[in-house]
């Protein structure tokens, strides 16, 4: 794979251009890859944004969504998409299968594929192009370092500098996390001199809540939230019966998984949805433990080392009972991260 900036030569005349992110999108994937677009065209490119499923209601405000394909409801649009392109760019995943059902459509694609992403372990030979680099905060804020490194800040706008911004803002945790450097913040400094309103943009994005959406809240808090206080540990399930009560759309559980960390001596919090052929998983931890780690060993998955996902073909049941597996295995590390925590303090 030659480096993004190698790219430049490809980009100088008007190019079509496809570009992907994971399956069931955040504000990260969609952020980086709308910035990403707008950018590109303002270049001259033709380019398109492909989600592999419906992106979440919450998102709409975000400049440049509602031209975004979803393959799951616009198959034959997405194959001609793919078809006529001349570049596929894949943001905020670094292996295929992570985009689902579309993953067959672009490991097929046999023109110039183009990575940029942040997290582990990328399929380096799938790509000819790109950049993985775990230590940025965000794809978002690699989108912006490219569009420097190609001496093209003056392009930036607010609808470029919006989607990067909420992306950044979204994967730091608003600049909480420990992946959060002084080049994000002068990242951000930089976005916000295009003129950005970033209070309105982060009331769009975090305090717009559906009736159901609180509804479900309260009651996966109150009856699906297990405190294992001895293992500074935290588990939130969904059963697909509660699912399809509350009729959860797409995004409709973003950001239960972080709730418990809010409970002082919580570092590890797991939670689980189920699926009817699946059970989807998202683990969060504070300080050293690794929950990369975790889901890799576990649950077929991976991510960054306090935030990863991860998957089971096994019913709910067994799945939250490799989660105990986990309390009792991983239980030492767990406590030496909570005892550097508190020395720390």
């Amino acid at each position: 794979m030659q480096e993004l900036i190698k790219l430049k030569p490809l980009l100088s005349e008007a190019k079509k251009i496809a570009i992907t992110h994971h399956y069931n999108s955040d504000y990260d994937a969609l952020g980086s890859t709308l910035g990403l677009k707008h950018y590109l065209e303002k270049l001259g490119h033709t380019c398109t944004v492909i989600s592999p499923n419906s992106n979440a209601a919450y998102m709409n405000w975000m400049p440049g969504i509602e031209s975004v394909l979803e393959y799951e409801q616009q198959k034959e649009e997405t194959q001609k998409v793919l078809d006529e392109a001349d570049i596929l760019f894949c943001l905020d995943y670094n292996i295929f299968h992570r985009t689902k059902h579309l993953a067959p459509l672009l490991e097929a694609f046999a023109k110039t594929k183009v990575l940029i992403d942040h997290h582990l372990e990328p399929d380096l030979a799938s790509f000819d192009f790109g950049t993985s680099t775990p230590s940025k905060s965000s794809t978002a804020e690699m989108v912006f370092d490219f569009i420097q490194d190609m001496e093209h800040d003056a392009h930036l706008d607010k609808h470029i500098a919006s989607c990067l911004y909420i992306g950044t803002v979204a994967d730091t945790g608003g600049f909480r996390y420990p992946s959060t450097t002084a080049d994000t913040m002068r990242m951000a400094a930089r976005l916000m001199e295009t003129g950005i309103n970033t209070s309105h943009i982060q009331e769009r994005a975090f305090d717009t809540k559906t009736e159901a959406n609180l509804r479900l809240l309260g009651y996966v808090l109150n009856e699906n939230m297990q405190i294992f206080h001895n293992e500074h540990s935290a588990l939130i399930y969904i059963s697909k019966e509660v699912y399809k009560k509350y009729n959860i759309k797409p995004g409709g559980t973003e950001g239960l998984v972080n709730v418990p960390l809010g409970i002082g001596n919580i570092i590890f919090s797991t939670f689980m949805v189920e699926y009817e052929n699946e059970v989807k998983i998202s683990l969060r931890s504070q300080g050293s433990l690794d929950v990369s780690k975790i889901s890799k060993e576990n649950f077929n998955g991976g991510g960054h080392k306090n935030a990863a996902g991860g998957r089971t073909e096994v019913s709910l049941q067994e799945t939250l009972d490799i989660h105990k597996s986990i309390l009792i295995n991983y239980k030492k590390q767990i406590e030496t991260c909570y005892n550097e925590l508190q020395s720390a303090l």
